[in-house]
């Protein structure tokens, strides 16, 4: 044991205070309080920390020491030092940082004897015990009222979780919790969510407070600026008003506000009434009605004249009639019948039934146009907001208090749409309250049984969403969810204490480790990827006990571990940096070799060694900056594409001019001269000398078929001389059987010159290769899906060839090899079946897209159900191309989300009818077909972008795949005209089959 090692050396008695440091740290880390011989070492520490003549080796034992009545005798030492190092080290014992063997009782007991206010908050400080420290803080709030400043340390800078939130509560003042958010922002996240909610809980009751008060002093302006104007018909509608008003502010106005609105309210009616009677006269003189009956039946007429949509000039001629009537009423005489005296006590409260009414709602014009603007800014989510608007919205809008017969004014409408908007609003809110609801309970139900499996980080995680969803949820869905949620707190705070727990331990672990990483002998690389390792592992293991002292050290030593890798990285920098010199020179070389190459002066061979070598140097000098290699690599791909096409530009003129000679030889065949067919056969083979390579996969093919059309006519050289000899010499006269042998030769002349039956295997054979090359001129697309096919009628055909086929069996088989050639060669251009099912979702993307687009030009529109549509967007999923993918998504969400309207569509169709022609015409480039008149110039300048553009960057693309991209391209392209589509894709279509 290393504790028996210790005391056979007798460090802790050597005489040089130092090796006496060292024991002492030995003899604390090498045991454990389980170990045999803890006591001991304990006995050992604390007669050196009582005994020993050194002051630093008496303070070092006293870290170590973990009985509390040793450590209460060390109090009481003459030494001031030993003393507070005593006291200290009594502190952590009793707040459980120091694991001892105390219970929690008999550390709350401890906690209990202590009297000064300090010795407690370093008891807070280090506490490593929640019991002990909600006690502890329990005991300084209550007995000894600490101030709330002192709360905010205990909340900034104790080690305990627990006893900084509840400390936390006990902050109310506004200065200090902004002080308390800045200090654990970083530290406590319970801690900063409450200093935050609480803070804005103060800030919107400040809000409210000074929103009211504002209220009160404006509605006692307004009625006193009422009071100094003319008074109108408007007046007494707005009066009515601000007296509603100031009955929601009388309760905070003060008594100055008071007195002000009481002299305003009295003065403003004062007037009013004045401006009544005054309006009475008046109108009675203007209208000049010479009975009561006159003014009944003229009031009347002006009530039936009001149309549609009512404006205050209509009102002001009602208010007239009224004024008049009531005037004509006041002088009534004993002589005027009943009836009539009725229908005007009738018609007066008609009209100041309709006059109340306009003006009621026109002196709320201001707060219901502020209202309308809420309105249209809320979302569906917004729950709170919803309900307040609602809420204001019939407090100034009551549709009952319109009459009947009463046209509607311009406002009243507003209003009416107004109330339409919240209704929509409402329905939309409770459909995502139900979807709230939903997944609320399922999160709780994941929640329970991460719980029961002790996952406290996704536990944690889904509590915080189930607290973000009672935030948006209504007031009954918001009481039930926290009737499910709240029992699991409990738990999950005990979780998140037993994770606290582990994390602490593995903190330590992790310190071990990085302090071995100092010692270590690694590579300077490899040192700082396991230091970054550590790092990233410190992490993800979140909040622990002590966390700000262990923290602390664990830095320290990666800063002391990172140390010798400075220099590594430094030389490390100073490499990239010359490896990107380097690569610079190879791209300028390469930038000022192209421009020499012409199509007399190229080699293939050297063009091959310099691209080897390139390749092999741009290699060797790796890495270099990662900020710089983007932009280099591409300096680099783009002269080095341009070389490529060059080259390739080279070796398939070659080709052409093989593939010309070749059939220049064939057609030597047909020559009756042989000489003179030798004679040109010799000078092609002088001609195929002077050309350079072609294509590697064609070039072997090509010198076959050339030699195999030379040797052809060559051996008609062996055939020829003896034809040649008994056609020439010259039939002897007298000689038996001359004419015999020249009828002889006339008729096998007559017989070759007759058809020989054929044979039937050859015509199958034939049907096949038929059916064969009908396969190869079937599209790209259909091409992808005929192997099976293709195998098939190649077993047939090779079936029907048989031995005594002869002749024809050759030029079979050379029939059947070159619609091989060609079937392989268009198959390898045809897309696989991932790129088709990749433009199949492109396609059905692009029509749904069409289609939203396609409503939105009819009038509808695709934002009223946006979450629907995302739903039906989602269903369609994710395209394997990123590019494709990223367009189409932009595309759909300019539409559901960006309040697309029929005029910007329009005018982005025509931006997107230039982008679809350039994708024709570069698919027309490709197949090498030509484009409509209309579109020459726009060709020409297609074909110039491609030139600057990396040589059209073809790369090893065939056509086919090329116009199948540009196919993909174009429907991704939108909004656009259905016709302008529709010809566009005629046109990628015709390229398509070309190639």
């Amino acid at each position: 044991m290393i504790f028996q090692k210790f005391l056979q050396n007798n460090k802790w008695q050597h005489k040089d205070p130092s090796v006496r440091l060292e024991a002492i740290a030995e003899i604390s880390h090498g045991t454990e309080p389980s170990d045999e011989d803890a006591l001991a070492a304990a006995k050992i520490l604390i007669e050196l920390a009582r005994t020993d003549s050194d002051t630093a080796v008496r303070i070092a034992s006293i870290a170590h020491l973990s009985a509390p009545e040793v450590l209460q005798e060390l109090s009481a030492d003459a030494n001031e030092e030993v003393q507070h190092a005593a006291k200290v080290q009594y502190c952590r014992i009793v707040s459980g940082a120091v694991r001892s063997a105390l219970s929690t009782t008999e550390r709350i007991a401890l906690m209990l004897e202590m009297t000064e206010v300090q010795t407690l908050l370093a008891v807070l400080h280090d506490c490593g015990c929640d019991e002990t420290g909600l006690a502890t803080l329990n005991r300084l709030t209550e007995e000894h009222a600490v101030e709330e400043e002192t709360l905010l340390s205990i909340a900034a800078h104790s080690n305990n979780h627990t006893v900084r939130n509840a400390a936390a509560l006990s902050v109310t003042t506004p200065e200090l919790l902004e002080k308390l958010s800045t200090l654990v922002r970083h530290k406590d996240k319970t801690v900063y969510k409450y200093c935050k909610e609480t803070l804005q809980q103060l800030q919107d009751a400040q809000a409210r407070q000074a929103a009211d008060q504002n209220l009160a002093n404006e509605i006692c302006s307004t009625l006193e600026t009422l009071a100094e104007k003319i008074i109108g018909g408007l007046t007494q509608a707005q009066f009515d008003y601000r007296v509603s008003q100031w009955q929601e502010v009388s309760e905070i106005a003060d008594e100055s506000q008071q007195l002000r609105f009481a002299a305003a309210c009295a003065n403003l009616r004062a007037k009013i009434a004045e401006h009544q009677e005054e309006q009475q006269q008046l109108a009675l003189q203007q209208q000049s009605f010479e009975s009561l009956a006159a003014a009944c039946a003229s009031a009347s007429a002006c009530l039936a004249a009001l149309q549609a949509p009512l404006t205050e000039e209509q009102i002001a001629a009602v208010q007239q009639q009224v004024h008049a009537l009531a005037a004509l009423y006041a002088q009534r005489s004993n002589a005027e019948p009943a009836e009539l005296l009725s229908q005007a006590r009738e018609l007066m409260t008609l009209d100041e039934k309709c006059i109340t009414a306009f003006h009621s709602l026109e002196a709320k014009a201001g707060d219901l146009v502020t209202l309308k603007g809420e309105l249209t800014a809320l979302t569906a989510k917004n729950t709170a907001g919803i309900a307040k608007a609602v809420q204001r919205l019939h407090k100034l809008f009551a549709k009952d208090a319109w009459p009947e017969s009463l046209p509607h004014s311009a406002l009243y409408e507003s209003c009416v749409e107004m109330t339409q908007q919240a209704q929509h609003l409402s329905e939309k809110n409770r459909g995502y309250q139900e979807k709230l609801h939903k997944d609320s309970l399922a999160n709780i139900a994941a929640l329970e049984q991460h719980v029961e499996q002790g996952q406290v980080n996704d536990a944690q995680r889904l509590w915080d969403k189930v607290q973000g969803a009672i935030k948006n949820a209504d007031d009954d869905l918001k009481k039930e969810l926290q009737d499910r949620v709240s029992p699991f707190k409990a738990r999950i705070k005990e979780l998140t204490d037993w994770k606290n727990f582990a994390a602490t331990e593995k903190k330590k672990e992790l310190i071990v480790a990085m302090q071995a990483l100092i010692d270590g002998q690694l590579h300077a690389a490899d040192k700082a990827k396991r230091i970054k390792t550590l790092q990233d592992e410190w992490k993800k293991l979140g909040h622990s006990l002590h966390n700000d002292s262990l923290w602390n050290e664990f830095n320290d030593l990666a800063h002391k571990a990172f140390e010798p890798c400075k220099e590594y990285f430094k030389e490390r920098k100073g490499k990239l940096h010359s490896n990107l010199e380097e690569r610079n020179n190879i791209c300028a070389q390469l930038e000022e070799l192209l421009p020499t190459l012409t199509a007399e002066n190229i080699n293939i061979a050297n063009l091959n060694k310099i691209e080897t070598k390139v390749l092999e140097d741009w290699k060797l000098f790796a890495p270099v900056e990662q900020a710089k290699i983007k932009k280099l690599q591409k300096r680099f791909n783009t002269v080095l594409t341009a070389l490529r096409l060059f080259k390739r530009k080279s070796l398939q003129s070659n080709a052409t001019r093989k593939l010309e000679l070749i059939a220049q030889a064939e057609q030597l065949d047909t020559v009756e001269n042989v000489q003179e067919a030798m004679t040109e056969a010799k000078k092609l083979q002088a001609l195929w000398k002077g050309i350079g390579p072609s294509p590697y996969k064609d070039d072997r093919n090509h010198w076959n078929a050339f030699r195999a059309a030379c040797d052809k006519i060559f051996n008609k050289r062996s055939a020829e001389p003896a034809a040649d000899k008994s056609s020439t010499r010259p039939a002897r006269s007298g000689t038996p059987g001359a004419p015999a042998n020249g009828a002889s030769a006339n008729a096998g002349s007559a017989a070759g010159r007759a058809r020989p039956p054929l044979n039937p295997a050859v015509a199958a054979a034939r049907d096949q290769l038929k059916k064969i090359s009908d396969l190869v001129g079937q599209s790209s697309e259909e091409l992808a899906q005929s192997r099976r096919l293709f195998t098939e009628l190649k077993d047939a055909f090779f079936n029907m060839l048989t031995p005594d086929m002869k002749h024809e069996k050759k030029a079979l088989l050379e029939q059947f090899e070159k619609l091989s050639m060609t079937y392989d060669t268009k198959l390898r251009a045809a897309p696989d079946k991932k790129s088709l099912q990749l433009i199949g979702q492109v396609r059905t993307k692009a029509e749904f897209c069409e289609k939203l687009e396609a409503d939105v030009l009819a009038g509808k529109n695709a934002a009223d159900d946006v979450d629907a549509l995302d739903e039906q967007w989602g269903t369609l999923g994710r395209l394997a191309d990123i590019m494709q993918e990223q367009t189409l998504e932009q595309r759909f969400h300019s539409i559901a989300h960006g309040g697309a309207d029929a005029r910007l569509l329009k005018k982005q169709s025509k931006d997107n009818e230039d982008k679809a022609r350039e994708l024709c015409i570069a698919a027309e480039i490709h197949a090498g077909i030509d484009s409509p008149d209309a579109d020459k110039p726009l060709r020409l300048q297609v074909q110039l972008k491609q030139l600057k553009s990396s040589f059209g960057r073809g790369g090893s693309k065939s056509g086919a795949q090329l116009v199948a991209e540009l196919e993909m391209q174009l429907l991704c392209v939108g909004p656009m005209d259905s016709a302008t589509r529709k010809n566009c894709e005629k046109r990628i279509t015709k390229a398509k089959e070309k190639l």
